[in-house]
């Protein structure tokens, strides 16, 4: 029988010892699939799914102040954000076209004046006359109808010069001093100049002066300043009512159907990561429109009623402001879209026996998407288990 030296007998033992451990490993790795696989169990749940959109800010009102005639920009008494009171003075117009309406009203004006009362005074004496049965009816109705056209054309003649005048903000001269009797202060009336006159734009109520901040088609943007030309009708301010914000995002198909008025949301700012406000749905668009990509919109409004000191100073008009809507699902069976598997039109998933372990296909039919899962309408019940990572 050999006998082994102490330092053989550590040697042989230190083998073996080495030799079991690979054994072990080898047998552990047989044991493992080498594809790894994720599972998700299957259950009915009511989900909560978030929905992230973002838009522009605008203010929760806003006012337009258009231009009442052609004109070029003379003065402006603002800047774009500032607040301002109800009839405060914002922007003097010159206007050429005024005042030549002006004055075009101002002379139809005493002509029509001038006509009323000869009609007047050609009635009165028909009408004495025709007491004395010395003209004819028909002549006495003749003279009065003249008189009541006359009334109306006067009538219609102020009418229009009156509305010059508030264009104007105020009429420069006494209507009652302008007959052709009084044909001197009609004169001086009419060689006014252009620099005479100015229109005068008031705040019609509190607010923020901003610039018109909704594009129409066809125009171009762009600030006031003095020289600027407008045209009637032109969109000159707007004025806002900053108590609170107005935002408009697009939904998509996906969400539009879940998305309801009265809905709470959760708004917040990129540039001011500690700012979150509570907004409201208060206005969803059922009829579709297309954005830039030809991808199907739907417009939705959000309106945050309130607003702290603090807030309104740090958020401004123009900002993008991001929107986080949760939707809550009815109590449904939802799984992961990526587990779906598309054969034809037809839908499957991989399932894996409970007792086997083995795995097979099963056909499905679902219903709406959420976010990145979407419902199982048959097929499935709870407690099935679905591999994530199939080998299919």
């Amino acid at each position: 029988m050999k006998i082994f030296k102490p330092t053989q007998l550590k040697l042989i033992a230190s083998g073996l010892i080495i030799l079991v451990f690979l054994v072990l490993i080898v047998h552990c790795s047989g044991r493992h699939d080498p594809k790894e696989r994720n599972i998700f169990i299957v259950k009915e749940k009511r989900e909560t799914f978030k929905f992230y959109y973002s838009g522009t800010v605008e203010p929760i009102t806003a006012v337009p102040i258009t231009s009442p005639s052609d004109a070029i920009v003379t003065r402006l008494y603002f800047h774009y954000g500032d607040s301002v009171k109800k009839n405060q003075i914002l922007i003097d117009l010159s206007s050429e076209k005024l005042l030549k309406d002006y004055r075009s009203a101002l002379t139809q004006f005493v002509k029509a004046k001038s006509e009323d009362l000869d009609s007047q005074n050609s009635y009165k004496e028909t009408e004495f006359l025709y007491q004395k049965q010395l003209v004819s009816l028909d002549e006495r109705h003749s003279k009065q109808s003249t008189y009541y056209q006359a009334k109306l054309a006067l009538a219609e003649a102020q009418a229009t010069l009156n509305a010059v005048g508030k264009q104007m903000g105020r009429l420069p001269v006494d209507l009652n001093q302008l007959t052709l009797q009084n044909v001197g202060k009609v004169i001086e009336a009419l060689q006014s100049s252009a620099s005479d006159y100015k229109i005068t734009i008031y705040a019609p109520g509190d607010g923020v002066v901003l610039m018109p901040y909704r594009q129409q088609s066809g125009t171009q943007i762009k600030a006031l300043e003095p020289g600027s030309s407008v045209k009637e009708g032109d969109l000159l301010v707007m004025l806002g009512d900053m108590s609170g914000l107005f935002i408009r995002i697009q939904a998509t198909e996906q969400s539009i159907n879940e998305i309801q008025s009265g809905q709470t949301v959760s708004v917040t700012s990129n540039a001011l990561p500690d700012l979150v406000l509570k907004g409201v749905v208060t206005g969803v668009d059922r009829q579709s429109a297309q954005n830039e990509n030809g991808a199907l919109i739907f417009p939705v409004d959000i309106t945050v009623s309130h607003l702290t000191e603090n807030e309104k100073k740090q958020i401004h008009i123009g900002e993008k402001m991001q929107i986080e809507i949760k939707i809550y699902s009815a109590p449904a069976i939802f799984i992961p879209i990526k587990t779906v598997i598309q054969k034809n039109v037809d839908n499957w998933v991989a399932v894996q026996d409970t007792k086997t372990g083995k795995e097979h296909l099963k056909q499905i039919k679902t219903g709406q998407v959420m976010g990145n899962y979407v419902e199982v309408l048959s097929g499935l019940q709870q407690g099935d288990t679905i591999i994530t990572t199939a080998s299919h």
